[in-house]
């Protein structure tokens, strides 16, 4: 499975588009695109859906099957707290 930074740097690659287009596009510098692209930094959620987008790309949030529940597959994580 792709990580995050994978799966917008290849987004980014396969869109065609110049990093400066993509930049000016989300209102932020060449460099910072570059440095999502390269995962030197995150970016906020607003953010990345605006890349996403110039790059033809939707974000989907998608609920897990309780099955597939990360707190049950990793128990160095500490489950939600139920309030």
């Amino acid at each position: 499975m792709e990580t995050l930074t994978e799966q917008i740097s290849r987004a980014i690659n396969e869109c065609g588009l110049r990093l400066t287009y993509i930049a000016r596009a989300v209102q932020v510098s060449r460099g910072t695109v570059g440095k999502y692209k390269d995962g030197k930094i995150g970016a906020n959620i607003e953010r990345l859906q605006r890349i996403m987008t110039v790059a033809g790309y939707r974000l989907v949030l998608e609920k897990i099957p309780p099955k597939e529940d990360i707190f049950r597959k990793d128990r160095r994580l500490p489950p939600p707290a139920m309030d």
